[in-house]
């Protein structure tokens, strides 16, 4: 294995995707460092430190339940209004008794009382930092990356570079490319402890792609993206990213309260797309969620099933599909968490 075959999932910390990595093998665990994005999810405006404290240690302490003592990136941006008023050594002290291995993200055009926060983390925790440029960041970035490297005190060799391209669903190929040429080419990549190319093409709504009782094939345009890079790279003799990709997610949280009831759906990782199935509202159907076990059958019989033992969540996948009288009725938790299972040890496999 050489240095960029290496995975780094951003996910959200929801339940289904901490489920889903605690039941990847050993080999799927070697080979990936989750960038997890902290949501504290307080309802309050301004929260007391106390409650922020609070909620902070709650959902950190999943992650030794679920990762162990592994390396982990820790994103805070989505908790920082959160954080704000928390004092810096309250704060530390949470993370270091969680997350004693995990390597703090921080980002270009940082507010500076959050980046001086995250820094006092940074030093205290002594495992260097991530830094995540993102395409919004150009054309031009390497000054401002310049400028935050000097900033945290850390020899480049400490540093692990994230380009983030987000969603690019939709886009054209070439235009993809052109953004990644440009993240890969601005800076200088020897010297740094990794770098990685990260970015997503799936829908922000499986109805843009796939209707009521159907099935889809949606392009992993992202994957293409980063074989493409790889190439480039190649070609150029600039360092190889690792791949990143936003799972089987949009990348961004959604806008306002989601109260609708989703429709059981299934998201399966293929080489080059995602198959996607999905049933119609519980509401409206007799079965209700139990037309996942249908989904899955489908899926059993449609060639693109893995297998047994390609994953945790394949074999799920093949109870549910085979009516084991063990599995009873599932819920949006249940069918992601499958799908996340079957998409990290897919992603090694193809790396």
């Amino acid at each position: 294995m050489t240095e960029h075959q290496h995975y780094v999932p951003i996910l959200k910390m929801k339940r289904g995707e901490l489920e889903a990595l605690s039941n990847a093998t050993a080999v799927v665990k070697g080979r990936v460092t989750p960038l997890l994005e902290v949501l504290l999810g307080i309802d309050a405006e301004n929260p007391a430190p106390e409650e922020s404290l609070q909620a902070l240690d709650n959902k950190l302490q999943r992650v030794p339940e679920k990762w162990g003592e592994r390396s982990v990136f820790l994103d805070f941006r989505y908790a920082e209004a959160e954080l704000g008023g928390v004092p810096n050594p309250a704060f530390a002290n949470i993370v270091v008794a969680h997350v004693p291995a995990a390597i703090p993200v921080l980002y270009l055009g940082m507010d500076p009382a959050y980046q001086a926060q995250q820094i006092a983390l940074i030093h205290r925790l002594g495992n260097g930092c991530c830094i995540r440029v993102s395409v919004e960041d150009l054309p031009a970035y390497e000054a401002n990356l310049i400028q935050l490297i000097q900033v945290t005190e850390l020899p480049v060799e400490a540093i692990d570079l994230v380009f983030d391209l987000t969603s690019i669903y939709g886009q054209a190929v070439n235009l993809v490319q052109l953004s990644t040429s440009v993240l890969l080419t601005q800076t200088p990549l020897n010297g740094y402890r990794s770098i990685t190319l990260a970015a997503s093409a799936f829908p922000e709504l499986l109805s843009q792609e796939v209707g009521r009782n159907d099935v889809a094939l949606v392009s992993r345009v992202e994957w293409g993206n980063w074989q493409w890079a790889v190439s480039y790279c190649h070609e150029r003799g600039i360092r190889k990213p690792r791949f990143g990709d936003y799972s089987i997610n949009y990348p961004d949280l959604p806008e306002g309260d989601v109260t609708w009831q989703s429709a059981p759906n299934l998201r399966y990782t293929l080489d080059d797309h995602w198959y996607i199935a999905k049933g119609q509202s519980p509401k409206n159907h007799p079965l209700g969620n139990r037309q996942f076990h249908d989904i899955c059958a489908t899926l059993l019989v449609s060639g693109h099933y893995a297998g047994l033992g390609f994953s945790w969540g394949d074999d799920e996948i093949h109870a549910y599909g085979t009516g084991s009288p063990v599995r009873g009725n599932s819920n949006a938790e249940t069918w992601r968490k499958l799908g996340f299972s079957h998409h990290f040890a897919k992603v090694i496999s193809q790396l």
